[in-house]
């Protein structure tokens, strides 16, 4: 078994590794147990503001490419903005609240972009 290292995402290159883990943290907002575990529930208190209304997809996307991003930092560069599982998934499912589902294929191509961009 693969041990999870940095932000859990594993040992891809960051751009190849998005539907994978986008694919992930939508299974895990799916599931009542997993979203218990993790602690989901209060996740979000002041991690999310006002800005979020404006594009709900483009802040999840954003946190994605930078969890993503931050897994590849060397560890002795400077300290990654780390955002953790349980806060990207409870994001997935305020997203999918507010959009009445999330277009997994857009969240992809933005992911896509944000990793692109920050790289």
């Amino acid at each position: 078994m693969q041990r999870a290292t940095g932000s859990g995402f594993g040992g891809w290159d960051a751009l190849t590794r998005v539907e994978d883990t986008i694919s992930k943290i939508a299974k895990l907002a799916a599931s009542e147990e997993a979203c218990r575990l993790l602690g989901v529930d209060g996740a979000l208190i002041d991690q999310v503001d006002a800005a979020f209304l404006n594009d709900p997809l483009e802040w999840l996307a954003n946190d994605i490419a930078t969890a993503l991003r931050d897994d590849e930092v060397d560890e002795e560069a400077e300290a990654p903005q780390v955002r953790d599982l349980s806060t990207l998934v409870a994001e997935y499912k305020l997203c999918a609240v507010m959009l009445g589902a999330v277009n997994e294929a857009d969240l992809a191509e933005r992911v896509r972009a944000g990793v692109a961009e920050q790289a």
